[in-house]
This record gives C-alpha cells, structure tokens and sequence, in this order.
C-alpha cells in the first residue's frame, strides 16, 4: 500500500509538475506572442515615421523645385514683356517718325494747334518743338498761335508742340512723344503686360 500510496504521490506530483509546465509553456507562448506582435507593431510604427519622413522630404524637395521653376519662368515672361513692348514701342516710333515727314503731320499740327486755340485764346505763348523741327511747322503753328518764340525740347525727339502760356500758368503738351508714353501706359494695362 506505501507503494500504492507512493505511486499516487508520484502521479499527482507528475501531473502538477505537467499542469505547470503547460501553463509555463503557454505563458512562454504567449510572452513570445506578444512580443512577437509588439515589434511588429514598432517595426510597423517605425516604418510608418520612415516613410512620413521620406514623403515630407520629397514634398518639401518638390515643392522647392517647383518654386524655383515658377520663379524662372516669371523671369523669362517679365523679361518677354518688356521686350515685347520695347518692340512695339520702337516699331511705333518708327512709324511717328514717318509720320512726321509726311503731308498728314501738317494737318495733325494745324488740328493739334486749333485745339490748343481754344484754350489759350489769343494769348501769347512760348511754343516748344523738335530740334530739327521743319520751317513750314513752324510757320503753320505761327498762323494759328500769337507765338512768343519757338524753343526746341529734347524731350521732343518724334514731333508734336508743347505750348507754354505764361499768363495763365498752363503748359500744354501735345507732343507725338507725350502721346506715345500715354498709349504705351493704355497697352500695357490693357494687354496684361503689366508684371506684378
């Protein structure tokens, strides 16, 4: 019966020692488990920060590209503009200047004068002029205007008169080169070539 009562001692201690073996064996599953599935978790994490980082990098490198090209090609269309109305400017010049050794530049200065006419009644005036303005012009604007004297205006390189009343304190301009100015401000603003 000892042996019988040892045996038994035995079985259960067996058993006991089994039962925790089994329990330790699963809480080692489990540890690993969740081990296994926390450095997943932080590989995925760190992966995740990773590629956050890459993104954010790439964006920024992109976007810095991209500004700089956008501020190139705002260069190259200010520098276009102004070359564009450059050309127009002198294309245009050009033609005022053909204008003004033609039959029709005497009728623009008799009109031009009649207009000034209007406002300056018959006061004297002083009348500015290009310097290699012709003999006839002058003598157009003389009928037409009680002219002081004629004083020749480098800022009048086309044609045109600029008239001084010095009784009234007015200057009146009316110079191909004023009107240009005027046109070339209008073209601008109105075709967009303005450049902010």
């Amino acid at each position: 019966m000892t042996t019988n009562k040892t045996s038994h001692f035995l079985s259960a201690i067996e058993k006991h020692a089994k039962m925790q073996k089994a329990e330790i064996e699963q809480e080692i599953e489990e540890f690993r488990t969740r081990e296994i599935n926390e450095g997943k978790e932080k590989a995925l994490k760190d992966a995740y920060y990773l590629i956050q980082e890459e993104l954010n990098s790439k964006k920024s490198s992109i976007i810095s590209d991209y500004s700089l090209k956008a501020s190139d090609l705002k260069k190259d269309l200010y520098l276009t503009r102004i070359k564009m109305s450059e050309k127009i400017r002198d294309d245009v010049t050009e033609r005022l200047i053909s204008f003004s050794k033609s039959k029709e530049y005497k009728k623009y200065i008799t009109d031009s004068c009649e207009k000034i006419r209007e406002t300056v009644q018959d006061k004297e005036c002083t009348v500015y002029i290009k310097e290699d303005e012709d003999e006839t012009i002058k003598q157009l604007i003389s009928d037409k205007l009680d002219v002081r004297d004629f004083i020749t205006d480098r800022e009048i390189s086309i044609g045109g008169i600029k008239v001084y009343v010095g009784d009234m304190g007015i200057l009146l301009d009316d110079s191909l080169n004023s009107r240009l100015d005027e046109e070339m401000d209008k073209f601008i603003q109105t075709c967009d070539l303005k450049v902010i």
